[in-house]
Formats: C-alpha cells, sequence, structure tokens
C-alpha cells in the first residue's frame, strides 16, 4: 500500500490488487485461493441446510474446531475429511488431477 494512504473505504478487492504486484503476498494468495473456494461452498451449502457448524461437524463425525478452520479459508484439508464433508453436505466430490503425469 502506498505510505499515507488509508485502506479505509477502500474496496477490499482493490486492496488485494495492490498487493499482488508483491511476489510473496502473491504466492501466499495463490496458495490459499481454492480452500477459500471451498470454505464459501461450505458455508453456503451448510446455511442452506440449516445447520450450526456443531451439527455439521457431529453429523461428519469430526470436531465444530475442524469445520471451523475449513471455513476459514486457510488451511488445507485431507481428503477423507473431504470425502465426509460432501458426503455430509450432499454434495459431489470431484478431484481433477490437471497436468501431465510425471515420469
Amino acid at each position: 500500500m502506498s505510505k499515507g494512504i488509508s485502506p479505509i473505504g477502500m474496496a477490499v478487492s482493490d486492496h488485494i490488487q495492490e498487493f499482488l504486484g508483491d511476489p510473496e503476498f502473491r504466492a501466499e494468495y495463490e496458495r490459499v485461493a481454492p480452500f477459500e473456494a471451498l470454505a464459501r461452498l461450505v458455508t453456503r451449502r451448510r446455511g442452506e441446510l440449516g445447520l450450526t457448524q456443531a451439527e455439521l461437524a457431529a453429523q461428519m463425525g469430526t470436531t465444530t474446531s475442524t469445520v471451523s478452520r475449513i471455513e476459514s479459508g486457510q488451511y488445507a484439508i485431507r481428503a477423507r475429511t473431504l470425502q465426509r464433508l460432501a458426503s455430509t453436505l450432499g454434495i459431489d466430490l470431484a478431484i481433477d488431477a490437471a497436468g501431465a503425469p510425471r515420469p
């Protein structure tokens, strides 16, 4: 951010664009992008089902803390947890392994 300019009143998307020029910020932003997309999907679907985080956790057989971490959009999630999450939320899970196979 430019010195002396306050981010107050600035759109979040504009603020992010300003920092994307920093390689360290960009790397972290790109690293968490899929986790944030999953968080939005989970939060929306949980709301549609009228479930609290605690209720979703109980149905998944996990902890409220785990659901909270998923919905924060900042952490990787194990494949088995993804499977339980998708099953509990009634959504399909598809994993796309794009790119050429390793030799």
